[in-house]
Formats: structure tokens, sequence, C-alpha cells
């Protein structure tokens, strides 16, 4: 068995178009994995969060709402 199930996957448009985001199950719970230019920029541990709170963060992400802290990639 894998070590993450991908839950659900957000995509940007227009302005955002270059941002994606998934949505995992890990062992630990969930994590959202943030993606610019299809290259993993961060991923978010959300482990004692719900699905649906990790949702939101990936569908904020990909829609411009936050970005990624550029100083820690």
């Amino acid at each position: 068995m894998s070590d993450k199930v991908i839950l659900s996957e957000y995509k940007g448009h227009e302005e955002t178009a270059s941002r994606s985001a998934t949505v995992i199950k890990e062992k630990e719970g969930l994590a959202v994995e943030l993606y610019e230019f299809e290259h993993m920029v961060e991923k978010r541990p959300l482990h004692t969060h719900s699905e649906t709170y990790a949702e939101n963060a990936a569908e904020n992400y990909v829609m411009g709402v936050f970005d990624v802290d550029r100083t820690k990639v």
C-alpha cells in the first residue's frame, strides 16, 4: 500500500493557472501539496484538521488567496 492516498486535486485558472494543489491522506493524517509550474513548493501538514479544511486550503492556494513563503523554498 502507498504511503499516501490522493483525495482531491485543484488547478488554478487565468492569473493562477501555474498553480495546483493536491489533498492527500498519509499515515499521520491529511496534508496539502502545493505546486507551481508542476514543481512542489510546499507540503502543508494538516494532520489535526478535517478534509474540508484541507480542501479549502488547497482551493485558496490555487485561487491566489495566499502565497508560499519563498524564503523557505
